[in-house]
């Protein structure tokens, strides 16, 4: 049997995620000091495991009736609302950015192969990993239900995850399918996180060692972009490093968690981390991408920088508190009651 849902919300997993959406914000900030090789690389592999560690077992028809709405439902929302922002700038400063943002949303990709290379800076932002959710989750469910032995079950996970992974420089396959099988082996490895309790174990903690130097060599010396389908450490290693970060930040916050402003900040970030996908989605493409001046050509130097960055957090939480108030939106697009 798969790992089960928790009857109570852990709230130092949804704090969890509350840090991997800050790493978000932080990667897609263009700060001058930032290096190529940094912990916000970590961002996507974090919200993966996470999700994998709280994989349910899912019936496919109850999975394609019942659980792909509630990320298809918000990124349809936003992508609509997307295009409609460009294509009103389209209008007004004659971007010609319209036809490439359906592309994209299309894609749901930053980089597609035989373009002008100008295209490449155009991206759906983060929505890519919620269509990457979703094809992650029936992938998962199918391979399930298709083979019994665990182990040649997740041989093939990790199998398919690096042969589909490098066919992403020849060719990009819509809706980010590509990234959502490089996804597949971190949502394989919260599973089994949760499954052998390797969190609380023995054994996890005595092989973590082991993990740390992976993270290790991931911070330092390799770059893992699932959209991109980039693994600079052979994908094993990554994945390895992304358990240690897992553990990392899990220990970090089961210590230090207080009943403060700024962990309950996380929190609520974090158990709104679908509609904060959302709306930094919005941010970073009509703000960053597609407006014909990015938010920060009036900013010089790292102060201003992290104002920036400060500013793209506000953004989040306001819309957050916005999305909630507005009753059908909340119920009926993102279906919170």
């Amino acid at each position: 049997m798969g790992a089960q849902m928790p009857q109570t919300r852990d709230s130092v997993l949804d704090i969890m995620k509350g840090i991997a959406m800050m790493f978000v914000i932080m990667a897609h900030t263009n700060f001058p000091w930032e290096s190529y090789h940094t912990f916000a690389n970590l961002r996507s592999v974090l919200f993966f495991v996470i999700s994998g560690y709280f994989a349910k077992d899912w019936l496919m028809l109850d999975y394609l009736r019942l659980g792909v709405k509630r990320i298809f439902f918000p990124i349809v929302f936003t992508s609509v609302l997307m295009l409609l922002f460009v294509f009103v700038l389209d209008e007004i400063f004659d971007t010609k950015a319209f036809n490439v943002a359906l592309k994209s949303v299309f894609l749901g990709t930053s980089s597609y192969p035989s373009v002008p290379c100008e295209m490449y800076i155009i991206s759906d932002g983060p929505l890519w990993f919620l269509w990457a959710t979703i094809f992650v989750r029936f992938f998962w469910i199918l391979l399930k239900n298709l083979i019994s032995n665990e182990i040649v079950w997740g041989g093939l996970i990790f199998t398919m995850a690096i042969a589909i992974s490098y066919t992403k420089q020849f060719y990009t396959m819509p809706f980010s399918i590509q990234a959502a099988f490089g996804a597949l082996g971190f949502f394989y490895a919260g599973y089994l996180c949760r499954k052998y309790d390797f969190l609380n174990s023995d054994v996890g903690k005595r092989i973590f060692p082991f993990f740390a130097i992976c993270l290790v060599y991931c911070v330092g010396c390799s770059n893992i972009d699932i959209n991109l389908c980039v693994y600079d450490a052979f994908y094993v290693i990554d994945l390895l490093g992304a358990v240690a970060a897992f553990y990392c930040v899990y220990a970090v916050v089961k210590k230090y968690n207080t009943d403060s402003k700024f962990w309950n900040a996380l929190n609520y970030l974090g158990r709104n981390s679908l509609i904060a996908l959302c709306i930094h989605a919005i941010d970073q493409n009509i703000l960053v991408y597609w407006f014909p001046v990015k938010i920060w050509s009036y900013f010089d130097g790292n102060f201003q920088m992290v104002c920036v960055y400060l500013i793209r957090v506000l953004w989040v939480f306001l819309g957050i508190y916005f999305i909630l108030k507005f009753r059908l939106i909340r119920e009926k697009i993102f279906f919170i009651k």
